[in-house]
């Protein structure tokens, strides 16, 4: 449940801190071909190679989507950083008892039209050398159970130093056009996107070298 004090922490860790972390540490942030997407819940799909992830979409969901920010990660990983729950971080727990209430959260989530939810499909992090991304089982009962109505959007993630101390960050963006996609399709729609946004990268690399 978020309260308003939890409302008041999370517009100071998205407004402001995470602003600050970005800033201090990366060269650049690049966000790339981000829909608009006024009115309907947002499930937003990643892969996930580093602790950046989470907060390169806080960041974008505050300059594009402008909705209220969820995450779900990993119980020990939130055991270890348990302030992030007030920036709406909530936990799963893989072959446990509890994964079916975590799933469900996750459909209730996307009932409101202002909510994002942002899930690691992957299931934990992965090299940034993998050029498979493999979907765990956990959205294929999102994608049975939930509403309709919320908007499916894919994100991948990458991080690249070039020739500089500090990494610049890419975060490339696409809208899911297919209504109720399978899992498989879903899985098979993501990884193609992946590897044309792998191959934008390398040709950054081209255009700089």
């Amino acid at each position: 449940m978020i309260t308003a004090s939890h409302t008041v922490w999370m517009k100071w860790f998205g407004w402001w801190y995470v602003p600050w972390l970005l800033h201090r540490h990366f060269e650049a942030v690049h966000f790339l071909d981000v829909p608009n997407i006024a009115n309907r819940a947002v499930l937003l799909l990643s892969n996930h190679q580093s602790w950046w992830d989470p907060f390169l979409v806080i960041r974008a969901n505050q300059r594009y989507f402008h909705k209220k920010y969820f995450v779900m990660m990993l119980e020990h990983e939130l055991r270890r950083r348990p302030g992030v729950r007030q920036a709406g971080a909530f936990s799963i727990k893989p072959g446990s008892r509890s994964i079916l209430n975590s799933l469900e959260y996750a459909t209730t989530v996307l009932q409101n039209p202002q909510h994002l939810l942002h899930i690691f499909p992957q299931g934990r992090i992965s090299s940034p050398c993998s050029a498979a991304i493999t979907f765990r089982r956990g959205i294929r009962y999102i994608l049975e159970h939930a509403e309709p109505q919320y908007q499916i959007c894919f994100t991948a993630l990458f991080l690249h130093y070039f020739n500089k101390p500090r990494p610049e960050a890419f975060a490339f963006f696409r809208l899911v056009n297919e209504q109720s996609p399978s899992f498989a399709s879903l899985n098979k729609s993501y990884q193609d996107f992946y590897d044309q946004c792998r191959q934008q990268v390398e040709l950054e690399y081209q255009k700089r070298f």
